[in-house]
């Protein structure tokens, strides 16, 4: 393999693993990571739980430290998106112009929130998806304010409980008779959908924005 080694386009969970599952197995060639986000992968999970109340000081969320990648010589594009893919070039542009060759690509951009357009322009309508949406959401929480959270899959479950925690009024509107119902069946679903009428949180299914 040439010099022009592995590039990885994504900054997540999947990104780093492979990174280090590389330099484990004994790969030498260079390894360059392009993340969209201007900061080092980090876990996603605690977003929509601990980090929302502790923030950046309250935890470390990063999957390594940074000095694990100088170490590891995995070269890290940060704050820098993937723009256009040319295969048959092997060569990866950027959206500040420049452009990465490779000689094996991955490609692990992970997914993004579906945003509402209804909703667009809303300075109080957040999206949590990266640690900038649980930063900027986890501001407003603990304030005595009223959260209304569209859908109540795994993630906007632990926001309302997290919100409820803090004191904070909770509604779930959620298209299905229940939460989850969809994975872990009706019955289930009416038991977690109980959970958080238990808590104090107002739940509307059957009920489409």
């Amino acid at each position: 393999m040439s010099a022009a080694g592995v590039v990885i386009v994504g900054g997540g969970l999947a990104a780093q693993r492979c990174a280090q599952t590389l330099r484990k197995q004994g790969f030498e060639d260079p390894v360059r990571m392009v993340s969209a986000e201007p900061v080092i992968p980090y876990d996603r999970p605690p977003l929509s739980k601990k980090f929302l109340t502790e923030g950046a000081a309250g935890m470390d969320i990063d999957l390594k430290p940074e000095a694990w990648y100088s170490e590891n010589g995995i070269e890290l594009i940060l704050g820098r998106r993937a723009t256009r893919l040319e295969p048959v070039e092997h060569r990866v542009s950027l959206d500040d112009g420049s452009t990465l060759t490779y000689d094996k690509l991955l490609i692990a951009c992970g997914s993004q929130a579906r945003e509402l357009p209804t909703f667009a322009g809303f300075e109080n309508v957040h999206y949590l998806r990266t640690a900038s949406d649980s930063l900027k959401l986890g501001a407003e929480l603990g304030n005595g304010a009223h959260l209304a959270l569209i859908g109540s899959g795994f993630i906007g479950q632990e926001v309302a409980a997290t919100a409820r925690s803090l004191g904070d009024e909770v509604t779930i509107v959620e298209a299905m008779a229940s939460p989850l119902e969809h994975i872990l069946g009706a019955e289930v679903g009416r038991q977690i959908g109980g959970m958080h009428l238990d808590r104090g949180t107002n739940l509307l299914t059957r009920a489409m924005v």
